[in-house]
């Protein structure tokens, strides 16, 4: 989306600044603290507390991160920075920004709607951690026309650099299924990366080998025995080891024998965070589910830990001071106090944990506290069926027009397993979908007079029914096609018109090709054609192409000539194209056919010389061409006319495919 149409529908949407907000504290960079944007403090060795970070040893990543720097700061941009917990994503951007922008200042916003009302000045850089989860790149937070404004004042140039985990990005950039993309929960987020006119940085957390030679070399000027030994861990990434996490990892994966209590408090903070609820880590939270992962085999052994001993223990300081869990500052957690976890710890243990069940006490008591509709989405979607399945029904309603993926998940959970009196029920309570799996139950029974009797249902959509029976004709279920067609079914007579085509029945399509119902004509002759052209007798497909393009019809009339214009070029037949190009000089469509039997046969000089009459499709095929010969010159010319705009596409994936970065940039 351009950035003024953005830009636009931010000042429709704009949130007015809260008077009572302070001002946005602002940070100059060149005075900035590493602790300030939470990079992590190497653990240092024998247990001696060293407050220095290591050396820093220059990343593969450092190029593109100062490029997309330049290129953000010069007149407002946003930057995208990828990478693990403790890959060094902050340690990079930290020293990035010190190099690139030390006059600058930064502005570390709480959420959202900091970003929206803050006024910020010239040159400010803003830093949005998404990291360890979503907070501004939410389905309900900053959308494109929220960032638009910041950087596109050229004369009040902003640069937003956004920081993921990998899980994050892709969560947001991987495109929708066809069945909910018109409502996409993150549409508004994945716009707003969009804005980013260069390439995201990936940093990491494995060191390459050129970094390891850096390193050795940084490590032997310096003397700095830690760099020395992370780079001799063969278990953790160098930038791991030296935040500490060899640590975290034993302290955590050894409690569940030495500190029962404290491992379950830990596993269960770890489960809240892996299920999607970001509220406060609160005492109160903590203690009412620990008890719920404590086994039989550990109770006797635990009733003697209490919480205060379980916190105790996931609070204690490790080599380095770094600790599994970190208490927050009281003002953000409210009346009761709060924790989180190390992001690294969170991240290896939603790894490890992403198959284990939840106790289904513990998803109980979770369920009944989540009020906020995105929470409870990402809860829906993140949570193992076992215990999900009993809240199904309730959350239905609360999800159906909020986030279609949640609400999918939890109606299959409901009638994947369900009896026929249960489905009836949930038709009963306005569960539409419920119908589906009615049918395909009834179906699979044999039942095809029950399922066809209720199919097509206005309660659920006719895209649903079509695919339901798209399903079932390719499962070979030929007996519900036939009795969907003589029940008058529009999608059962198309897929029974497939059905002959498939089968040879040439009388039957002949004979429905004269039936009074023109749409059923049309349709039944339409795959006579067909069967013709499968059966290489071409000429008898042609006779029914020529008879379709005379109806009044122009849906079977165009989709004929084009048929008809596809045997053409699958024949070779360059005589035809070129005399119904000639007879038709201002229709483009003989120009397309004609332009696909040219590029067919690398007729490179012919199809420019079509080309030049700027028939759009044309110029697709010549552009597409000149990709496949590799012709990048002559791309690159073409694309820098303003005429000539289907080159870029061709261009720009042509330098892809030869992995020209420069030509690229």
């Amino acid at each position: 989306m351009p950035i003024a149409v953005v830009s636009l529908v931010a000042a429709l949407r704009s949130v007015p600044a809260n008077p009572q907000r302070p001002t946005p504290k602002l940070t100059l960079i060149s005075a900035l603290e590493p602790n300030d944007i939470g990079i992590h403090r190497a653990a240092p060795l024998h247990g001696f507390i060293e407050e220095s970070l290591t050396p820093y040893v220059p990343r593969d990543s450092d190029v593109l991160l100062c490029s997309e720097l330049d290129r953000a700061s010069a007149h407002g941009g946003m930057v995208v920075v990828v990478g693990d917990s403790a890959a060094g994503k902050s340690r990079s951007v930290y020293v990035a920004l010190r190099e690139r922008l030390s006059g600058w200042r930064l502005f570390i916003p709480r959420d959202a709607s900091d970003v929206m009302a803050a006024p910020l000045p010239a040159r400010t850089v803003v830093w949005l951690d998404d990291t360890p989860s979503l907070r501004f790149l939410t389905p309900s937070g900053l959308t494109a026309a929220d960032l638009a404004p910041l950087i596109s004042d050229r004369n009040r140039p902003i640069v937003v650099i956004c920081i993921l985990w990998p899980s994050a990005y892709d969560e947001i950039t991987r495109q929708p299924p066809e069945d909910i993309k018109f409502n996409d929960p993150m549409v508004g987020a994945r716009d707003a990366l969009k804005l980013t006119a260069g390439l995201p940085v990936m940093i990491s957390s494995t060191f390459s080998e050129p970094e390891r030679v850096r390193a050795a070399e940084v490590a032997a000027a310096s003397s700095d025995q830690r760099l020395v030994s992370a780079l001799a861990d063969d278990r953790f990434g160098v930038t791991q080891n030296i935040a500490g996490a060899p640590q975290l990892a034993e302290h955590w994966r050894r409690a569940d024998v030495i500190h029962p209590a404290g491992a379950a408090l830990l596993t269960a903070a770890i489960d809240i965070r892996r299920l999607g609820i970001r509220q406060p880590l609160t005492s109160k939270m903590l203690q009412t589910i620990i008890p719920f992962y404590l086994n039989s085999a550990h109770h006797d052994g635990s009733a003697r830990q209490s919480f205060r001993d379980a916190l105790r223990y996931a609070r204690r300081p490790l080599v380095g001071g770094v600790r599994a869990l970190t208490r927050l500052p009281g003002p953000r957690s409210g009346k009761s106090t709060a924790y989180e976890v190390h992001d690294y710890l969170l991240q290896t243990g939603v790894t490890d944990r992403r198959s284990a069940p939840v106790p289904s006490e513990a998803l109980d008591i979770l369920v009944s506290r989540i009020t906020d509709l995105d929470e409870l989405a990402r809860f829906v979607l993140a949570a193992d069926s076992a215990g999900l399945v009993r809240h199904a029904e309730a959350l239905i309603p609360r999800l159906r027009l909020h986030d279609p993926r949640a609400n999918w998940r939890l109606v299959e959970l409901l009638v994947s397993d369900s009896d026929e009196a249960q489905l009836r029920k949930y038709i009963g309570a306005g569960i539409c979908e419920a119908r589906l799996s009615l049918a395909e139950l009834l179906v699979d029974q044999d039942r095809i007079d029950e399922a066809v009797s209720d199919w097509g249902h206005p309660d659920v959509d006719d895209t649903q029914w079509w695919g339901l029976a798209q399903n079932f004709y390719f499962a070979g279920h030929d007996n519900l096609i036939r009795r969907l067609n003589a029940a008058g079914d529009v999608n059962g007579r198309l897929l029974y018109l497939e059905l002959l085509e498939r089968d040879g029945c040439e009388d039957e399509l002949a004979t429905l090709a004269s039936a009074d119902d023109l749409d059923v004509a049309g349709w039944a002759q339409t795959h006579l054609a067909r069967l013709y052209v499968t059966q290489g007798r071409f000429e008898e497909a042609i006779e029914e192409y020529f008879d379709l393009m005379q109806r009044e019809d122009g849906d079977f009339a165009d989709e004929a000539t084009r048929a008809w214009a596809s045997l053409m070029v699958q024949q070779d037949n360059e005589d035809a194209l070129r005399d119904w190009a000639a007879d038709n000089p201002d229709y483009g469509l003989p120009k397309m056919f004609l332009a696909d039997l040219l590029a067919k046969h690398e007729r490179l000089d012919e199809l420019r010389e079509l080309a030049n009459g700027h028939e759009i499709s044309v110029e697709f095929r010549y552009t597409a061409l000149l990709r496949k010969m590799g012709r990048v010159e002559e791309l690159r010319e073409l694309a820098a006319t303003e005429d000539w705009w289907a080159a870029e596409a061709d261009l720009a994936a042509l330098l892809k495919d030869v992995q020209a970065e420069d030509g690229l940039r």
